[in-house]
């Protein structure tokens, strides 16, 4: 099951790096920034090339148009390029940290969780920016460094309590090591700073269930529904919050809606499948079983642990 605060934060959102001082180059340079920041990667690839190209660009300038266009190609998912981008802007200025940066961000998206975490490692010594040590936390957990994570995390939130990328960050990471009781905090911290945001609520939901509480957890998602109704990814904490309640008819109902949508969904189709079973339908729960099998054939070994997406937090200052 996906943690909602932390897929909030799959979709990076990269502030400018770089803007350029004076010289040749520099306009082209600040273009390149402005088109970053409208999300025009086209265009600020086009514009950063132009100013790298320029005679006599200042090393500055340089450094600033490597690292903007590496920006552009993290977004376009062009990470190998992107890398590259950063490599050069590293040799012309090994001390600016927003290029270490930007090399670990393409990495983290790349899924080289070692490497950005050495590149966030490099950044947060030349720049100990809240946002460099936070992505490295989401580095090291996504390698399963689960304890350096929440030291990280841990650290961020010492720093600015009220951070809510690193508490949805560090609850998440409690759940993969079963501190549900921690991770029930850091929930409920969120649900006091953000009373009206539907992801703290299903991630609480999430953490009630896999803690035992399920009468506590199925108002959580419904309250999450509520505010954003037919959410597919609470539904499907529902449905499992459901099922360890034993209202079988309702999981099974929460877990249609979700293959309405989602019908490849292996976690659905195995739910609504043990669903099925315990209202007498053996057949369907059968089929669907068979079926979610075929999609993922690890799903019973995994249906019953905190499932993870792609969670990647990015901020370049």
């Amino acid at each position: 099951m996906k943690h909602l605060a932390l897929a909030a934060l799959a979709v990076a959102t990269l502030s400018l790096t770089s803007c350029a001082g004076v010289g040749p180059g520099a306009a082209d340079v600040r273009n390149a920034a402005y088109a970053l920041g409208r999300r025009d990667l086209d265009k600020a690839v086009e514009y950063a090339t132009k100013a790298i190209q320029t005679t006599g660009v200042s090393r500055q300038n340089e450094t600033f148009a490597y690292v903007n266009r590496g920006d552009a190609y993290v977004f376009k998912g062009q990470y190998d390029l992107a890398v590259a981008d950063f490599d050069r802007a590293i040799i012309l200025t090994p001390d600016d940290a927003s290029a270490h940066a930007g090399r670990g961000a393409a990495h983290l998206f790349d899924k080289k969780y070692d490497l950005a975490a050495d590149d966030f490692t490099q950044a947060i010594a030349i720049d100990s920016n809240i946002g460099y040590l936070i992505n490295r936390g989401v580095a090291y957990r996504q390698s399963g460094k689960y304890d350096l994570a929440i030291t990280d995390y841990t650290e961020a939130i010492r720093r600015s309590p009220n951070n809510i990328n690193a508490l949805a960050a560090r609850g998440f990471a409690y759940l993969f090591i079963g501190q549900f009781g921690d991770a029930l905090r850091d929930d409920t911290v969120l649900i006091g700073l953000e009373p009206t945001n539907p992801d703290h609520y299903s991630n609480r939901c999430n953490a009630l269930t896999l803690a035992g509480k399920v009468e506590d957890a199925i108002p959580d998602c419904d309250k999450a529904l509520a505010i954003r109704p037919g959410d597919l990814d609470t539904l499907s904490r529902r449905a499992y919050a459901n099922l360890k309640a034993k209202r079988f008819a309702a999981a099974v109902s929460d877990y249609n809606a979700v293959l309405r949508v989602r019908p490849r969904s292996a976690v659905a189709l195995y739910g609504r499948g043990i669903g099925k079973l315990n209202i007498g339908d053996m057949t369907g729960s059968s089929n669907d079983i068979a079926a979610a099998k075929v999609i993922d054939a690890e799903i019973t070994e995994n249906f019953d642990k905190p499932f993870g997406g792609a969670a990647v937090y990015v901020q370049f200052k």
